[in-house]
């Protein structure tokens, strides 16, 4: 997990009140509802702390999101798109395979 910057801190926790972006889970008894700052693109593959590429995930969430979601993207996209998705979306943002 990659906490926020002093910068994007602000529009981070405004965006956690809602609770997780996927599923809505909140924990109200931890900081920032529990959630966990997850990117689109990774910051390996060029992707930068900016609010369009950052998600408020709970953590089952991001994992799916790395582990499910982002493969089977890459997937149906490098498919028709011939090789222009990031490289780490294939197997799943350097998560261990299950």
């Amino acid at each position: 997990m990659v906490k926020p910057t002093a910068k994007t801190k602000k529009w981070f926790v405004d965006r956690c009140e809602d609770g997780c972006q996927i599923c809505g889970m909140k924990f109200p008894h931890l900081k920032s509802n529990g959630l966990q700052w997850s990117h689109i693109i990774s910051p390996n593959d060029g992707g930068s702390d900016i609010e369009i590429n950052c998600l408020a995930l709970c953590p089952n969430c991001s994992v799916a999101f790395d582990v499910i979601l982002k493969p089977a993207i890459y997937k149906a996209i490098d498919k028709f798109y011939c090789g222009m998705m990031p490289k780490s979306w294939e197997k799943g943002e350097g998560r261990k395979s299950i």
